[in-house]
């Protein structure tokens, strides 16, 4: 069996691709979620975050990845935030998505 989203507390920053904007941003977010700690050496990590983030013509695509250390995907999302539209940003609104997964998962565990 896998890592469960529940089990990470520490994150290794794995590739962060597309515009180098987005996954600072990210990065910065889910520190301040304070559920997570990010460590730079591999081996200490529960899990390995992966980020791309990509303006196009439609809008800023975001997509990010959580994988366990022997590269299953744990938990992904991507969105996009149309030009012009107010709003969350592309790496807010998956940030939004990984609490509610957590919530979910939360919730579940306790019923």
């Amino acid at each position: 069996m896998g890592t469960s989203l529940l089990q990470i507390q520490t994150i290794y920053v794995g590739p962060l691709t597309g515009e180098p904007g987005f996954g600072r941003k990210l990065i910065e977010a889910l520190q301040q979620l304070e559920r997570f700690e990010f460590t730079g050496e591999r081996a200490y990590a529960d899990a390995i975050l992966e980020a791309h983030g990509d303006d196009q013509e439609a809008g800023f695509v975001g997509k990010a990845t959580l994988r366990d250390l022997s590269g299953m995907v744990i938990w992904s999302a991507q969105t996009m935030r149309p030009h012009g539209v107010p709003g969350p940003m592309a790496y807010e609104r998956i940030v939004a998505e990984l609490k509610d997964a957590l919530v979910a998962l939360e919730e579940s565990r306790t019923a």
